[in-house]
C-alpha cells in the first residue's frame, strides 16, 4: 500500500520534532505496528527485572519512568493509527 501523496501536519514552534524527525517516525512504523513495540517493550522489561531484581541499577526508577514513558507513546500513537486499544 504505497500511496506517494505527502500530507502536512502542523507542530507548535516550539517542538523538538522536526520534519525528518516525523519521517524517521513514519519509518519505523514501516516495520512493525505501534502495538508490537509496545509489547516488546514490556516484555524486555519483565524478563530485565526478573533476572535482575536482587540488583536493579540506582538509576532504575529513572529508566522505568522512561520505559513508560516510550510504552503510553506507543500505545497513543497505535490509537491514533486506529490499530491500538482505548484510552485506559
Amino acid at each position: 500500500m504505497c500511496d506517494n501523496k505527502e500530507k502536512s501536519i502542523s507542530l507548535p514552534k516550539n517542538s523538538k520534532l522536526t520534519e525528518d524527525a516525523v519521517k524517521y517516525l513514519d519509518d519505523i512504523f514501516d516495520y512493525s505496528s505501534p502495538e508490537e513495540y509496545r509489547e516488546t517493550l514490556i516484555e524486555i522489561y519483565q524478563v530485565y527485572i526478573i533476572s535482575e531484581h536482587q540488583s536493579l541499577p540506582q538509576e532504575f526508577e529513572r529508566m522505568a519512568s522512561q520505559l513508560y514513558f516510550l510504552i503510553n507513546f506507543f500505545k497513543k500513537i497505535g490509537h491514533e493509527m486506529g490499530g491500538g486499544e482505548s484510552e485506559a
